[in-house]
């Protein structure tokens, strides 16, 4: 792979010097190139366009190869920020799932609090009704006494009248 990667170099390198020198002094170029073609038959003309019609190729698969690298690369970025954003939603998470946890421990709190108020309420009733059944009962012997007393005070009235 090594040494292609060096042949194509040198291929590219040699492509861009004939371009380089079609540009400068064309009649020279020709002139040569004839030489050469005659000296190696039509063959070396034919394979002249051959190499550079490779070597027009692999430009092409290059660029190509760069787009796919650049588009990689943008994945890549975007996987990277994705990756962050999912960094950030799980300490979110975290962070939500600590305050429902505290938030629960509040709330059975608060619900034994409940318990223990309507506990105390329940209480509460139990005295009361025991207070008016007491009241109930206080007021009964009351009106006993009060019609005792009011007895009393009628023989007593009667007793001093004789």
């Amino acid at each position: 792979i090594f040494n292609t990667v060096i042949l194509l170099f040198v291929n590219d390198l040699d492509e861009k010097l004939f371009t380089s020198l079609r540009a400068i002094s064309p009649e020279w170029l020709e002139k040569i190139s004839r030489d050469i073609a005659a000296s190696f038959s039509l063959n070396v003309r034919m394979n002249i366009q051959y190499t550079s019609e490779q070597t027009r190729k692999i430009a092409q698969i290059e660029k190509k190869i760069a787009k796919k690298c650049n588009a990689i690369k943008a994945v890549e970025a975007k996987h990277e920020k994705l990756k962050t954003k999912i960094k950030g939603l799980k300490a979110r998470h975290i962070t939500k799932n600590k305050k429902i946890k505290k938030l629960q421990v509040k709330t059975q709190e608060l619900d034994m609090k409940v318990q223990e108020l309507e506990s105390l309420v329940e209480q509460q009733i139990r005295r009361f009704n025991d207070m008016e059944r007491n009241q109930a009962k206080v007021v009964a012997e009351n009106k006993k006494l009060q019609e005792k007393v009011t007895g009393f005070e009628t023989e007593q009235a009667t007793k001093n009248k004789k």
